[in-house]
């Protein structure tokens, strides 16, 4: 993907200073133990990825890059330990520097920066695979058969990949448990139905035979043919039978019309008025300033955010921000959405009420209207309906 054609390591791991030209070509490392090799291989995965593998995982406690990474003697000064690559990519035929410092591990500095360039870069980001050391590499070969497989997907970043695959088939074996409950289910409702008929060998003609025998019965007319449009209950329909023949009340409709009069004048009471004046001003306080709204739905991010707040960048964007100045962009954020969070809880406080309201209004809306167009002659009771229309569905 990448060769590298110059190495240059500042006040980084062991190493005060190294400078070395590689030419494209393969190298090996060796000398006594802590004399510095796998800072070499540490300096090449930062510069590639922004991070160390070693310094992550089980067993490092509260190690980190921005801690750890820089030379001993410059721990207090971040920003000047740094690596510097100078590679070539075969793909695109040209060389260019990757530079980052441990003050900012997140965001590299490209020379010449391209689409290009960002895009490999963006790549080798995702492959830490990439830099091993002979120790890391030795630590896959030893590790527990049992938890192999586990760190090569945390080495390779497809441990959330694994999570996703254990819920996805978690759901599969709930689906299949399912399944096979309501296959049972079926079975089960099948055998009944075709007990109740009594018929011993389920076929076509002698099921039309039991049901027709019990349709006449219900004086309903005969099914043909077994067909998605001539379902074996077709023509029973009590509930909508006994409303046709339900005769028109004057009691009943008065009473009605009456319940409906009765909510129409409780909308104008001091109740219904201040409910409607709260949930304006809760509106209002929203509608005045947008950024409230936007700030809700952010509220989880931002909090991770802070969270994840180590060093003069953006943990999201990798933008240079001071960390005193961007923490408190972050919490005067959250206040909003405290704030914003409140008027929504006042909101629905106002609304509730007028909510309730207004579907009983539309229920009696509704009985006004059956009874208009069980009326002789009807009565037109378009509006009505159209007040009945939202709890009707």
């Amino acid at each position: 993907m990448i060769q590298i054609e110059e190495i240059e390591i500042v006040e980084f791991r062991g190493i005060r200073h190294l400078k070395r030209s590689l030419g494209r070509r393969s190298f090996g490392i060796a000398g006594p133990n802590g004399t510095g090799k796998s800072g070499i291989v540490d300096a090449i995965e930062f510069a590639l990825t922004g991070n160390i593998t070693r310094l992550g995982g089980a067993g490092t406690a509260e190690l980190s890059v921005k801690a750890h990474a820089p030379h001993v003697d410059a721990s207090k000064k971040p920003e000047t330990a740094l690596v510097r690559l100078q590679v070539y990519a075969p793909a695109l035929k040209k060389s260019f520097i990757i530079e980052r410092s441990v003050k900012n591990p997140g965001a590299a500095v490209l020379k010449p920066s391209s689409a290009e360039t960002r895009a490999l870069l963006a790549q080798l980001e995702t492959h830490p695979e990439f830099a091993l050391s002979r120790r890391e590499i030795i630590k896959y070969i030893l590790v527990p058969a049992g938890k192999r497989s586990q760190y090569v997907q945390e080495l390779l970043r497809l441990d959330q990949l694994e999570k996703l695959r254990v819920s996805l088939q978690r759901v599969a074996n709930d689906a299949k448990r399912d399944h096979g409950r309501a296959e049972v289910e079926d079975r089960r409702s099948k055998s009944d139905f075709f007990h109740h008929l009594g018929i011993a060998t389920p076929n076509k003609t002698d099921l039309l035979a039991s049901v027709n025998a019990r349709r006449a019965v219900l004086k309903l007319d005969p099914v043909a043919d077994l067909a998605p449009e001539n379902a074996l209950k077709v023509g029973i329909n009590p509930d909508a039978e006994h409303e046709a023949s339900q005769p028109f009340s004057k009691l009943g409709a008065k009473n009605d019309l009456a319940s409906f009069l009765k909510r129409l004048a409780v909308s104008q009471e001091i109740t219904i008025t201040g409910a409607k004046s709260d949930a304006v001003g809760a509106l209002a306080q929203l509608t005045d300033d947008p950024a409230l709204l936007r700030v809700v739905k952010q509220r989880a991010l931002v909090e991770r955010g802070l969270e994840l707040v180590e060093c003069d960048a953006c943990p999201l964007c990798d933008g240079p921000w001071e960390m005193a100045l961007l923490a408190t962009h972050l919490q005067e954020k959250i206040a909003k959405a405290d704030a914003a969070s409140t008027a929504l809880k006042q909101l629905a406080l106002a609304i509730d009420p007028l909510a309730a309201h207004l579907r009983a209004m539309a229920l009696d809306a509704g009985k006004v209207a059956e009874w208009c167009e069980k009326a002789n002659p009807p009565i037109d009771a378009a509006s009505l309906r159209s007040h009945a229309k939202g709890p009707r569905r």
